[in-house]
């Protein structure tokens, strides 16, 4: 004999629920001197008609009835083993088949090897398909009521707030604060994530961080103090928002776009891989960053085109080129009224606007719910308006696009900071960093540099690297 024992929901882990059954499952097992052969417990898992979660101990006992090792189930009820009318005919299977017996504490026990026993047992797992599917739609309403007021819909703790998923935690909220600050001038995921764990912080499950849990916390709409559902801004949330709203914006956008210049997964290493653009191919054909052979020196690293073996330098004096010609441009007091004048732009009347389209959103959606339009007139105006918000948050995220040159436009103290040796004793810019000023200020042409010897001190031929402003 086996005994099954499983619960939907233990969120804290303590297995009160299947060790309630156990005891009563056990207890039937000695009133009918049944051997017990084996137990299976698949806890925090649901069997629900909707649920995707694998149950690998039910499995198990399916292998091992049809094997002979056990030739009865015993659970608390019914709808322990399962509520799916599917896995019920399985069940049904195994009776007939394999002349496995079924057995419950609190729910009949029906012969499945007659007609009315499988009539019985039909007729009890429509039902329980049915009392699942009532409950997952109460809760689905009720999650979207709570999204429209603005409450917290319940789940796991979400990082930088309680339990509550109201009341902000400080020590997260700074640590939300200051990877949004850091994605936004230039740094990779990956490199932030390896960061947090370097430092001993741990998510909001107690786990270390990747890439995606480091994007998943720093897009999230709730940052902003916004509610989302399915994809879609409803409106204002009731907790406290532990980000400016522009930075969020500026945050979808960044990670929506294809073209930046951190892959979410890598750390950037090299200061113009991907960035410094090819002279000879001339159509914005980019370097890659590799190690070439220099003669008579032996390998090094450097920079080669992307697309074809016709350009091969070496790289660290193109980067003491660029650097020195970007912290130039840093250290000038004039940059920032020589960079795109932002000033004009209605930051509170975009998000007004932006607010505007995502209710009027919601109420094509409550329309085509209720009829009132068809599916094509839904998808059209949908589409129209999906548009108008992409653009609106473009306008937004541009607005919040200069968080790489903070701290150093026009700062005098630009070099220092750049290389690490400022008063405040800083580490220099991290390369991600880096990358992103070089690639907001200048425009780099890597060129074949002409033959000849060049003079004693001389790194780099004249005119082989062209650094222009990017404005």
């Amino acid at each position: 004999m086996g005994v099954y024992l499983r619960i939907s929901n233990d969120s804290e882990g303590l297995r009160l629920g299947v060790e309630r059954q156990r005891l009563d499952t056990c207890a039937k097992c000695v009133r009918s001197d049944d051997v017990l052969i084996d137990v299976y417990i698949d806890n925090d898992i649901s069997a629900s008609t909707r649920s995707t979660k694998h149950r690998p101990e039910y499995e198990r006992m399916i292998a091992d009835a049809k094997s002979g090792h056990i030739n009865k189930i015993v659970a608390y009820t019914k709808s322990r083993v399962t509520r799916r009318p599917r896995e019920n005919e399985d069940l049904i299977v195994l009776a007939e088949d394999f002349g496995v017996v079924f057995e419950y504490v609190a729910s009949p026990s029906v012969d499945l090897n007659t007609a009315d026993g499988r009539l019985i047992a039909r007729f009890l797992a429509a039902q329980d398909a049915a009392e699942s599917e009532r409950t997952s739609e109460r809760a689905t309403r009720k999650k979207l009521e709570l999204a429209r007021a603005g409450q917290f819909r319940g789940g796991p703790r979400p990082f930088g707030y309680e339990a509550d998923g109201m009341a902000v935690r400080p020590a997260e909220e700074e640590i939300v604060q200051e990877c949004t600050s850091r994605l936004l001038a230039g740094e990779s995921l990956n490199a932030i994530a390896m960061d947090l764990n370097s430092r001993g912080v741990r998510t909001s499950r107690g786990g270390t961080w990747a890439a995606d849990s480091v994007r998943d916390v720093l897009s999230r709409a709730r940052n902003a103090g916004l509610v989302e559902s399915n994809g879609e801004i409803i409106g204002p949330a009731a907790w406290s928002s532990i980000v400016d709203e522009m930075q969020w914006r500026a945050v979808r956008a960044l990670l929506a776009d294809p073209s930046r210049l951190q892959h979410q997964g890598v750390a950037r290493k090299w200061l113009g891989s991907g960035l410094y653009l090819c002279g000879v191919c001339d159509d914005g054909t980019t370097l890659r960053a590799t190690t070439i052979a220099i003669k008579g020196k032996g390998r090094t690293r450097g920079y080669r085109c992307r697309a074809l073996p016709h350009l091969a330098r070496s790289g660290e004096p193109i980067d003491d080129l660029v650097e020195r010609a970007v912290v130039k441009l840093l250290a000038d007091p004039g940059l920032l009224a020589q960079l795109a004048d932002t000033s004009d732009v209605d930051v509170k009347g975009l998000q007004a606007e932006a607010t505007a389209i995502a209710v009027r959103m919601r109420e094509l959606d409550d329309e085509l719910d209720d009829r009132l339009i068809t599916k094509a007139n839904h998808a059209r105006r949908h589409a129209r308006l999906a548009e108008k918000l992409t653009a609106v948050n473009g306008t937004l995220a541009q607005v919040s696009a200069g968080t790489e040159l903070d701290g150093l436009a026009g700062n005098p103290l630009a070099a220092e900071l750049w290389y690490g040796v400022a008063p405040d004793g800083s580490d220099g810019l991290p390369v991600g960093r880096r990358a992103a000023v070089v690639n907001r200020l200048v425009r780099v042409t890597v060129l074949k540099p002409k033959m000849g010897r060049l003079p004693q001190g001389v790194r780099l031929a004249p005119g082989s690297v062209l650094v222009e402003p990017n404005w």
